[in-house]
């Protein structure tokens, strides 16, 4: 009989996080069925084994691909807002600069 693999195992294979190989199990159970993902105990924990999951792997190869474009993205977006916080912060301390100096010379010309 081929080994369990649980949710944990499948992510720590395919370098994802556990939330990731959730939901590939999920999916692949509403493809394939219960022939090949399994429910387990009263939140129904989700299981495979080594044979079945090796059934569906181009199934999981061509989500991870996704998974890992997606990721990819998700990092240049923060990237990118971090950059905008940063101009924002640059243009805020610019403006006070500006207000400052308007003030001295509003003082001298009086």
């Amino acid at each position: 009989m081929a080994r369990e693999l649980s949710v944990a195992d499948i992510a720590r294979r395919h370098d994802v996080d556990r939330k990731t190989a959730y939901r590939w199990l999920v999916e692949i159970e509403k493809k394939y069925g219960p022939s090949v993902v399994g429910r387990r105990g009263k939140r129904g924990v989700l299981f495979t084994t080594e044979d079945a999951f090796a059934r569906v792997a181009p199934l999981v190869a061509s989500r991870s691909r996704e998974d890992q474009r997606i990721s990819r993205l998700e990092d240049w977006q923060v990237d990118e807002l971090h950059r905008a916080d940063m101009v924002i912060g640059r243009l805020t301390a610019m403006e006070r600069e500006i207000a400052r100096l308007r003030d001295q010379l509003n003082r001298r010309q009086k």
